[in-house]
């Protein structure tokens, strides 16, 4: 029944319709991911036992990893409901290198390939951009203080975090998100890190230069190890360490 709805889909190639295959052009070995077939809707109702699907089939050129169809149902509200179908494989590869993902359509005796590339790693880290010309002078957290994790209060409570923060000359808050000052007002200078934090999940580490550069944002260490050996990062210089 898959690789009938996926052939219905399919026919839609003999009458002009702009198809082609969608999905990433890098993936690391090992990783599933989707090519889908865009440009395509089709009433499966037009089936009858003369007018058969063409034959489809999914390949991986040259051969690398596993495959497998599989495809989306939804009912289109037109005239009258009618099912639209959209077909997509799920591929994983094992080796590394470019690898073509192949439609292959036949019917009344022709032919037709859609190909979609794409190369497996892994791949080199890039190439981390040039040290900005600036010095790390603050390290803010924010958080919801009410729900405070474990981990977080250890990192804070950290007499080795305490020892390294003193060493480095940083100054370093924890403030919680409602903060607010003496005219129950959001303090300006925390604004941009509070709604930072609240689109990327609490709580949230900001590390932020003399000249307002933000040298990192993002997810809080867990442990004070982690904590410290991702300050020492960026605050080369600071501290006899």
């Amino acid at each position: 029944m898959g690789t009938a709805i996926l052939a219905a889909l399919l026919t839609a190639l003999a009458v002009g319709n702009e198809v082609r295959l969608v999905g990433p052009e890098q993936v690391e070995v090992g990783q599933s991911f989707e090519v889908s077939v865009e440009g395509l809707s089709f009433d499966l109702s037009i089936f009858t036992d003369t007018n058969v699907p063409p034959q489809v089939k999914w390949l991986v050129v040259p051969a690398n990893g596993s495959l497998r169809s599989r495809m989306e149902v939804m009912i289109v509200m037109d005239d009258k409901p009618k099912w639209v179908v959209s077909p997509y494989v799920t591929v994983t590869l094992t080796n590394p290198g470019k690898v073509g993902i192949v439609l292959m359509v036949v019917q009344d005796g022709k032919g037709t390939l859609l190909v979609h590339e794409v190369t497996a790693g892994p791949f080199p880290d890039p190439i981390p951009p040039p040290p900005p010309d600036d010095k790390l002078t603050d390290i803010v957290i924010i958080e919801e203080t009410s729900q405070r994790t474990p981990e977080l209060a250890r990192v804070l409570t950290s007499k080795k975090v305490s020892a390294f923060i003193d060493s480095s000359g940083l100054d370093f808050v924890a403030q919680d998100q409602h903060v607010v000052d003496e005219h129950g007002k959001t303090p300006e200078s925390y604004q941009p890190y509070i709604d930072a934090a609240k689109k990327l999940g609490m709580p949230t580490l900001f590390l932020i230069g003399e000249k307002g550069t933000t040298f990192y944002e993002g997810t809080m260490p867990k442990t004070p190890d982690a904590f410290i050996e991702l300050v020492k990062q960026y605050a080369k210089g600071n501290g006899d360490w």
